[in-house]
């Protein structure tokens, strides 16, 4: 049952799920407080992110790093996440994306228990509290799994909006919609 609940609660099974049950509009036709779900591509961070593995610029990314077991196999020993705020574009459109997040990413990128870790790699590691050798000071068998969200992704966005009126009292169109999540 744990195991079950540990599954029906992945990020990326969530994310689907919620994505579903919402109704699909385009982005120019959402009104004021309506929730909808939207397609379309990132463009920019407000602040671009670097993904700790890879290295990888980008607006939100996920993480899981996993050790070796003897007895239990591979264990997920750390996970993390970040996002921020970022333009996307949807059929002409273009709308500022406001978290919080639930980043329901794909991984793209991960490591098949290397040998030789790149420093990097083992860097984040670290970062993480995890020890790169045992207790007899031999390495430990790890890996990881990466998503990033990089500019140019093609993108589901499930929010609320909001229209906003510029620091310079100009209100704007749907160009200037937000969408927070």
């Amino acid at each position: 049952s744990l195991a079950v609940s540990h599954w029906w609660r992945d990020p990326r099974r969530r994310s689907r799920r919620l994505l579903a049950r919402a109704e699909q509009k385009p982005l120019a036709a959402i009104s004021e407080g309506e929730r909808a779900r939207v397609h379309g591509v990132v463009l920019r961070g407000a602040q671009m992110l670097e993904a700790p593995f890879t290295g990888r610029r980008c607006v939100a990314y996920r993480i899981v790093a996993e050790v070796w077991e003897q007895e239990d196999g591979w264990r997920e020993v750390a996970a993390s996440e970040s996002s921020a705020s970022f333009a996307l574009a949807s059929e002409g459109v273009e709308a500022r994306v406001e978290g919080p997040f639930l980043v329901g990413l794909e991984y793209d990128a991960r490591s098949e228990d290397e040998p030789e870790l790149s420093p990097r790699v083992a860097a984040t590691y670290r970062r993480l509290g995890i020890e790169l050798t045992d207790s007899w000071d031999r390495p430990r068998r790890l890996r990881f799994r990466e998503a990033a969200l990089e500019p140019g992704d093609p993108i589901w966005v499930l929010g609320r909006a909001s229209v906003v009126v510029d620091p310079s009292g100009a209100l704007h169109g749907p160009e200037g919609r937000v969408l927070t999540t």
